[in-house]
This record gives C-alpha cells, sequence and structure tokens, in this order.
C-alpha cells in the first residue's frame, strides 16, 4: 500500500551510485523508475534484458557514442518485488572511477533520468510501503554501525520489530476508540453492547502499561545507538588525562605535572565489548585567584559534563587528601566539588552512574580505609586498570540492556518524545475514564495518542519530519 508523501524527486526515474565512492574491487549504480528496465536497455544495446532476479555478465557501451563502458553484473527487480517498489536495475561495476564516472555520464544524457538526491531510493521504499518509519531509520542506523550492538539493534529495527510494536498498539488503540464512539453515538441503543466503554478502558489500560515499560526502557536503545557518555573528572592532576590514554591505547590527551593543562573537554569515540562509549577527559575541578577566566570556563563545562554523563568516573590523587571527596572514605567526605552548582539536563531522566577510583596507590599507602565500591589504581604502573576495565564494562552493559531484555523501541530522541506524549494522552484518557466517565473528553485524548503513534509509524503527512529522517541517507541510498 503506497502512501502520497510530497519531497519526492521530480524526474519519475533516478540513479545513483549506491555503494561507496572511490577506487573499489565493486561499484553497483542503481537505478528506480518507470524508465529504469529501458535505460538498461539501452546500455546493453541490442543485448536483450537478462531475466528478472538472476544476475548475468553483459557488456554496458554507451548509447550515444557506442564506446564500451565496462563489462558488468547486471541484475532486473521489476515492481513491485524490489526495493523501492518500483523497478529498479542494479549495475555491478568494476570499482574504478573511470568506469563509475563513464556509466552516470551515459545514464545522465538519457531522457527522463536524473541524478537520485540523498536518500531518494529509500523514500521511495517508504511511499511505496516496502518500509516503515522506523525501519527507515534503522536502514539509516545499519549503515552507520560501529560496533556490534548497533549493527544488531539497527537489523532489529529495519526487520520490522519496532514497527510491529508500534502497529499492534496502533491497531488496538483504534479498536478502543471505535467501541468508545459507538457507546457515545448509540449508547442508549439496545444494540450496543452494555460492556463497550468498560472494554475500551481495559484495552487502554493494558496499553499503559507497555508503553510505560518501553518508556522507562528509552535510554538504552539511544545509549546504543548514540554511545554511552563516560565522563572523567576530579581535581587537577588525579590522573584524568593518564587514564584516558590509557583506554586509548595511545597519547590522545597531554600529560604534565602543571595544574590546568586540560581546560578543554576532550573526547574520543571507542568501543567496549561491543558496545559504542565516548570518552570525555575534562578539566580539573579548582577555585581561587590563581584560575583566570579561560580556566573557569573549562571548569564550567567539566562540570556540565560531569552532570549530563552516563558514566562519571570521579577520580582522586591517593597522595593529595584534598582530592578525596565523594565519600571515598568510610567516614565520609566532603561534597564533591565535580558537580558543585551545576544541573542535570532536562533529557537526562537519571543521574549518572558513579565509578570512585582512587589514583596513584603505587606511590603512597592510604591511611585510611575505603568505602565499598571504590577502586585502587595507578595508572603510571598500570595497576588494576583491567579490574577497572572489567567494573566499567559491566556498567556499560547493564545501562545498554532493557529491563525486559526486549529490542529497544527508543533508540531516538523523537522516538522518546512521541511515545512519551502518546502515553500521557492513554493516562489522561483513563483519568477522564475513572473521574468522571467523560466518554467524549477519553476519545478526544485517544486520537492525540494516535497522533502521536503516528509520528512513529508514518501515518501522519509531515513532510518536515520526513526531510530529517531522510536527510541522514548518503546519495544512492
Amino acid at each position: 500500500m503506497g502512501r502520497g508523501i510530497s519531497g519526492l524527486s521530480g524526474a519519475s526515474t533516478v540513479y545513483a551510485l549506491s555503494s561507496a565512492p572511490g577506487k573499489a574491487g565493486v561499484a553497483v549504480v542503481r537505478i528506480s523508475g518507470p524508465e529504469a528496465l529501458a535505460a538498461a536497455g539501452q546500455l546493453l544495446g541490442k543485448r536483450a534484458l537478462p531475466i528478472p532476479r538472476q544476475a548475468t555478465v553483459a557488456r554496458l557501451s554507451d548509447p550515444l557514442t557506442d564506446d564500451l563502458l565496462d563489462q558488468a553484473l547486471v541484475l532486473t527487480f521489476p515492481g513491485p518485488r524490489s526495493f523501492t517498489g518500483e523497478d529498479v536495475v542494479e549495475l555491478h561495476l568494476h570499482g574504478s572511477r573511470a568506469v563509475v564516472a563513464g556509466v552516470l555520464d551515459a545514464l545522465g544524457r538519457l531522457q527522463g533520468l536524473a541524478p537520485a538526491p540523498p536518500g531518494e531510493f529509500t523514500k521511495r521504499a517508504f511511499a511505496h510501503g516496502k518500509l516503515g518509519l522506523t525501519q527507515v531509520e534503522g536502514l539509516a542506523d545499519l549503515i552507520s554501525a560501529e560496533t556490534t550492538s548497533q549493527r544488531q539493534q539497527a537489523l532489529r529495527h529495519l526487520e520490522g520489530d519496532a514497527q510491529k510494536l508500534l502497529l499492534g498498539w496502533r491497531q488496538e488503540l483504534l479498536h478502543a476508540l471505535a467501541l468508545l464512539e459507538a457507546y457515545i453515538d448509540f449508547s442508549e441503543d439496545e444494540n450496543i453492547e452494555e460492556d463497550a466503554f468498560s472494554s475500551a478502558s481495559e484495552k487502554v489500560g493494558h496499553m499503559v502499561e507497555e508503553m510505560r515499560r518501553h518508556v522507562a526502557d528509552s535510554r538504552a536503545g539511544q545509549r546504543v545507538r548514540d554511545g554511552v557518555r563516560i565522563v572523567l573528572s576530579g581535581l587537577p592532576n588525579v590522573g584524568k588525562s593518564s587514564l584516558l590514554n590509557y583506554f586509548c591505547r595511545q597519547e590522545r590527551a597531554i600529560v604534565t605535572d602543571i595544574p590546568g593543562t586540560t581546560r578543554d573537554l576532550l573526547t574520543v569515540d571507542l568501543e567496549l565489548r561491543g558496545f559504542p562509549v565516548i570518552f570525555v577527559d575534562t578539566a580539573g575541578i579548582r577555585f581561587g585567584d590563581q584560575v583566570d577566566r579561560v580556566e573557569q570556563e573549562g571548569v564550567r563545562r567539566a562540570q556540565e559534563a560531569a552532570a549530563n554523563a552516563d558514566v562519571r568516573i570521579c577520580l582522586q590523587d591517593a597522595t593529595n587528601p584534598e582530592s578525596l571527596c565523594c565519600s571515598t572514605l568510610k567516614q565520609g567526605g566532603v561534597p564533591c566539588a565535580c558537580l558543585h552548582g551545576s544541573a542535570i539536563n532536562a533529557d537526562q531522566s537519571t543521574p549518572p552512574h558513579l565509578l570512585r577510583v582512587v589514583n596513584k596507590c603505587d606511590a603512597k599507602p592510604l591511611s585510611m580505609e575505603l568505602s565499598e565500591g571504590v577502586l585502587s589504581v595507578s595508572c603510571l604502573e598500570r595497576k588494576n586498570l583491567d579490574q577497572l576495565t572489567t567494573v566499567l564494562g559491566d556498567t556499560v552493559e547493564t545501562l545498554c540492556h532493557t529491563a525486559s531484555g526486549e529490542v529497544p523501541t527508543v533508540v531516538r530522541h523523537r522516538h522518546q518524545q512521541h511515545l512519551t506524549a502518546a502515553l500521557e494522552a492513554l493516562e489522561q484518557a483513563l483519568v477522564s475514564s475513572a473521574l468522571s466517565a467523560d466518554c467524549v473528553l477519553m476519545a478526544e485524548e485517544m486520537r492525540y495518542a494516535l497522533s502521536e503513534l503516528g509520528h512513529l509509524t508514518g501515518h501522519v503527512k509531515l513532510d518536515e519530519m520526513l526531510d530529517i529522517v531522510f536527510s541522514e541517507f548518503c546519495i544512492g541510498k
């Protein structure tokens, strides 16, 4: 079933390089639209088109000059049994720049064909009902995936796991709304079931329970997609940059014994147990007359980063009693300066997970006993850093797994916004049902929830929102 969306290319048939640009063993050029098969026929000359979905080796020639372009593998996919739902041709070429340029130039001279803008093929697949909106987003995430967990999550969305769940909620809500509308319009008719209102309320209540669980797990999917943010914080010279260099396995941060060496945030993207992580080195937290305006700004950014982290490693120095804060010692300590005066971002529903680490344990044994869960390490001698890596890996895994063990439905911020709005509307519908039995108000809240779910399934015509989704694709996809 097709979707009438605007924004498709003005030309009815489009073409583009679908594989990565540059020199390669194989390059794939895709053509989609009503003239796709005819365009392939012109490149083949007097040779017949291959049998649909059967790879065939063929000589491609320029239709105007008859110059040989390449000996390629040609596949045809007559619509609607194709990726886009239209007639599609794929040309698997030798991947030199000259071959690709020659074929693209030849296609560009054919009447009725135009280069495809970014995301055009996927947008056509969506428009023809071949992919749901969350499947489109799953495809974009799969193309961008850099870690095992990102690949696995994106594939689950591409295969339609989230789409099926959302469509199930939509159908259930439509059924409940139909019961409620019937109750409103025909409540005095003896043919209407007396329990129509209670049945509708029961269905809404069941959906509210399910949605609450998925909203509660929303951060897990977003962390897998965007990365777990791990912020290294603490006073100056406690070893934050040294610890970052250890995890990077290279000298990414400058390390000196001069306080204030690190003045701005330094971020590094890494992988830990198949999950994407973003390590953030920060300026040492200190105050006083010796701190200039540049360092003050660095301290402010450090505190903000610490407040909005997924994991905060509060690093302390065994040789400096002033750094032993965050209740590191069993008898307690001063409030942590890393978070002083900072506020957690509104999008951060939970405070950062805190790991407390005491560095330089090789230089001076602690005379006081540490609290439970505090790790004692030495960045200089690499002592106990493997233990820290294990604890950090366990923490990252926990943060990226949903409580139910199901694939996350919410993997983007927009998912969280619309699902939360739908949930709030249904919760309000239950309030109307329980307190006043106001069926009209209850129906209105349910219609609003349907609209919010439509933003996730693609059952609303919002071209601006669709443009944002498809803008993530490269040319040729």
